[in-house]
C-alpha cells in the first residue's frame, strides 16, 4: 500500500458562519435522528455519505431496506469512486468468511477461542430481550458462554480450526444424558464424540511430545507419586483446556435440566442453523474470502452488505452484526501510523444493527481514526432493540459516545425532549409589572433571571422536511464543546436531493 497520508483537519461538513465539522470531528461518532419524511436519509445522511467518500474513507455499509445498495452505487459514481465499492449480495461475486478470517488472526497473548467466543456470543445476544431478572440474567449468560466457549474449545482441539458446520453438528449433538439415562437417538459415533475422540488424539501427541523432552527417570518418578496428570496439567494448555471441555459437558451440562439443556441449544444453533441456509452459506462460511478489513483499509473498499433486514429478516440482521463486529474489532486495531485512511461504519435504520459492545467500541474509535454514522427515525427504537430493564441507561451510554448529533424534525414527543435537554437551558430577564392604588397610583417593576430550554421540544415538530419546503431539510445540530460561536448547537439547512 502506498503511504498516503490524508488530511484530518479538512471540512467534512460546512455550515453557515463559517462553522465546520472536520474529517477528525467525524471520529467522535455522529447519531441524525428524523421522523418519517424528515428527509434525513437524503439530505444530511447523503451529504455525510458523498463527503466521506471524497475525502478518501473506506466503508461498511449496513442495510435495511432493499433500495440503500442503489444509493451507494450513485454515491460511488457521483464520487469518482466506484472502483472501491464491492457489494456482497446474492448471487454476487464477493465474499466475507467471517470464521476463517477469525481462524487466522495471530496475535501473540491473543486467545483464538476467546475471540470466536466473544463474536458468537455478541451476535446471539444482539436484539435479545435480556429484561429477565438479575440472577436469571446472570445465569444465561454465563451457561450460554459457558457452552460456547466448550463447544469452540472442542472444534479447535479436534480439528485445529472452526467452521459452521462443525460448530452446528458439535452442539446439536452434545451429550444429552438425564437423570443418567442416555437417549436412545444418540447415533454410536456422532459429531460430538468424533470431535472429542480426534481432540483426545491430538492433544496426548503433545503431551506425549512435552513429556519426551525430560529424563525417563524423572518421568518414572513423577508417576510412581501419581503426579503425572498435574504436571501434564499445568504445562500444556491443551490438555488442560480438553479436561476442562470434559468436565463441562459431564458435570456441569448433565446437571442442567432438559428444557434449560434446550433452551440454551436452541439459543446457539439458531444462528448457525440461519448460517447453514442459502445465501448466507456461500457469502459467509463456504467459500474463501475476496477481502478482509485490512486490505479495505488498504485500498479505500467501500463494503456494502446487501442484505436488507426488509428481505432476509433476522439472519440478515445478525449477518450483518457479526461482519460489523468483525471489521470493529480489525479496524481498532490497526497502527494509524502506518495508515492514517479514514474509515465509517454507516447504517440507516441503525438500532436494528446494535450489539453490547458498541459503546466499547465507540469509545476507542477516535484514535482508530473510524466515524461511525448512525442514523435512526427515534429514540424508542433504540429502547426497543437494546432490550432488557437497563435499556435506557445502555442506549444513553451508547449515544453519549456518539459526539455530534442532527435532529430533524420528529414527530416522537421523547426523541424530541431529549434532543431540547441535551441542547440544554438559558437564563432569560423576568420582568414583572405591577400598579398600586391609593392615596396616590404608583407603578413598578422588577426583574429576575429564570432558566427556560433554548430549543423547546415543540420546535422539532415544526422544522422543515423538504419536499413542498423548496427540497430543504431543517435540522439541529449539537456537539460536546462550544464550536458553533461559543455555542454547543446551531439550526441548519440541508439541500434534499433524491436520485432517479
Amino acid at each position: 500500500m502506498e503511504n498516503q497520508k490524508f488530511d484530518l483537519d479538512a471540512p467534512l461538513l460546512r455550515f453557515s458562519g463559517g462553522d465546520v465539522l472536520t474529517v477528525k470531528d467525524s471520529f467522535e461518532g455522529i447519531a441524525v435522528f428524523g421522523g418519517i419524511g424528515a428527509g434525513k436519509t437524503t439530505s444530511s445522511g447523503r451529504l455525510i455519505a458523498l463527503n466521506m467518500l471524497r475525502h478518501g474513507y473506506a466503508g461498511l455499509v449496513l442495510t435495511a431496506k432493499p433500495d440503500e445498495v442503489d444509493l451507494w452505487r450513485q454515491y460511488v459514481c457521483e464520487t469518482g469512486r466506484g472502483k472501491d465499492l464491492i457489494i456482497i449480495e446474492p448471487g454476487g461475486s464477493e465474499y466475507f468468511n467471517f470464521l476463517d478470517y477469525e481462524c487466522r488472526q495471530t496475535q501473540k497473548g491473543v486467545s483464538l477461542r476467546h475471540n470466536i467466543v466473544s463474536l458468537l456470543e455478541t451476535v446471539i445476544n444482539s436484539g435479545q430481550d435480556t429484561g429477565a431478572g438479575l440472577e436469571d440474567g446472570r445465569f444465561w449468560a454465563s451457561a450460554l458462554r459457558m457452552t460456547l466457549s466448550s463447544v469452540t474449545t472442542l472444534c479447535l482441539l479436534g480439528y485445529g480450526t472452526v467452521n459452521v458446520q462443525d460448530l452446528f453438528d458439535i452442539a446439536m449433538c452434545a451429550p444429552k444424558e438425564d437423570d443418567g439415562h442416555v437417549q436412545p437417538e444418540k447415533p454410536p459415533h456422532d459429531p460430538y464424540t468424533k470431535a472429542r475422540q480426534e481432540a483426545e488424539r491430538r492433544v496426548q501427541a503433545k503431551v506425549n511430545a512435552f513429556l519426551a523432552t525430560f529424563p525417563k527417570e524423572e518421568i518414572a518418578d513423577l508417576e510412581k507419586r501419581g503426579l503425572m496428570d498435574a504436571f501434564a496439567l499445568q504445562h500444556v494448555s491443551s490438555y488442560r483446556a480438553l479436561k476442562q471441555v470434559n468436565q463441562f459437558f459431564s458435570r456441569s451440562y448433565k446437571k442442567l435440566s432438559s428444557k434449560t439443556k434446550s433452551a440454551i441449544e436452541f439459543m446457539i444453533v439458531g444462528f448457525l442453523y440461519q448460517l447453514l441456509s442459502e445465501p448466507f452459506y456461500s457469502l459467509f462460511c463456504n467459500n474463501p474470502s475476496t477481502f478482509t478489513p485490512e486490505t479495505c483499509l488498504e485500498k479505500g473498499s467501500i463494503v456494502v452488505l446487501n442484505l436488507p433486514t426488509k428481505l432476509h429478516h433476522e439472519a440478515g440482521r445478525m449477518i450483518q452484526v457479526a461482519t460489523k463486529y468483525c471489521f470493529q474489532r480489525a479496524w481498532e486495531k490497526r497502527d494509524t501510523k502506518v495508515n492514517n485512511r479514514p474509515a465509517f461504519i454507516f447504517a440507516d435504520e441503525s438500532p436494528i444493527f446494535l450489539h453490547a459492545l458498541d459503546a466499547d467500541f465507540q469509545a476507542t474509535a477516535r484514535s482508530s481514526m473510524i466515524a461511525t454514522v448512525y442514523l435512526a427515525q427515534n429514540l424508542p427504537g433504540y429502547f426497543a432493540n437494546m432490550g432488557g430493564d437497563k435499556s435506557t441507561y445502555k442506549v444513553k451510554q451508547f449515544l453519549g459516545t456518539l459526539a455530534t448529533k442532527i435532529f430533524h424534525a420528529n414527530a416522537d414527543a421523547d426523541t424530541n425532549k431529549y434532543a431540547s435537554e441535551l441542547i440544554g437551558q438559558e437564563y432569560y430577564d423576568d420582568k414583572t409589572e405591577g400598579v398600586n392604588f391609593g392615596d396616590n397610583v404608583s407603578f413598578n417593576e422588577s426583574k429576575a433571571q429564570k432558566l427556560r430550554q433554548i430549543v423547546r421540544p415543540e420546535e422539532f415538530f415544526r422544522l422543515a422536511t423538504g419536499g413542498k419546503n423548496g427540497f430543504i431539510c431543517e435540522a439541529y445540530i449539537h456537539r460536546q464543546g462550544a464550536p458553533f460561536n461559543g455555542k454547543s448547537h446551531k439550526k441548519v439547512r440541508f439541500k434534499q436531493q433524491f436520485f432517479n
